[in-house]
């Protein structure tokens, strides 16, 4: 028996060859970022200035993150946002430690996975020779700078 086309059936198929069918939802991308909270205790540490060369900073500035994040963020590692492992840094300091990656290492600006930010030094021009603590504060090492 053949199916006879009703006016109803006409439009339902009309629709269905007009519309497309939605393809699958874009998963927006995770944010890996620090927590607001902990940006803010990091700032306030620098007061508003490069904790490398003690030159100011706008108050906009992202921070660098000490244990490279690597490609895609670093979701299994627990210390990467915490605030021993950032650090304020103008646009000049962040690209002298991108770009001379073993002095960078060597004065505790960028730290090997296999370390412990907390534990590593950093001469700051602003601090002098200090550890970063995860509380946003510092312990003095060296005298001050």
């Amino acid at each position: 028996m053949s199916v006879h086309p009703t006016p109803s059936n006409l439009a339902r198929e009309f629709i269905r060859r007009a519309v497309p069918k939605p393809g699958p939802r874009k998963r927006r991308p995770r944010n890996t970022g620090a927590a607001r909270s902990v940006i803010a205790m990091v700032r306030a540490r620098a007061s508003g200035r490069c904790e490398r060369c003690a030159g100011p900073v706008p108050p906009d500035t992202d921070v660098h993150h000490r244990i490279p994040r690597g490609m895609g963020g670093s979701r299994n590692d627990s210390r990467i946002n915490l605030p021993s492992n950032l650090v304020v840094l103008c646009s000049d300091c962040h690209r002298w430690i991108e770009s001379y990656r073993t002095e960078a290492y060597v004065d505790g600006w960028l730290v090997h996975r296999t370390a412990e930010p907390n534990a590593t030094p950093i001469e700051s021009a602003l601090h002098g020779l200090v550890l970063l603590d995860d509380s946003g504060g510092i312990a003095q090492i060296g005298g001050a700078p």
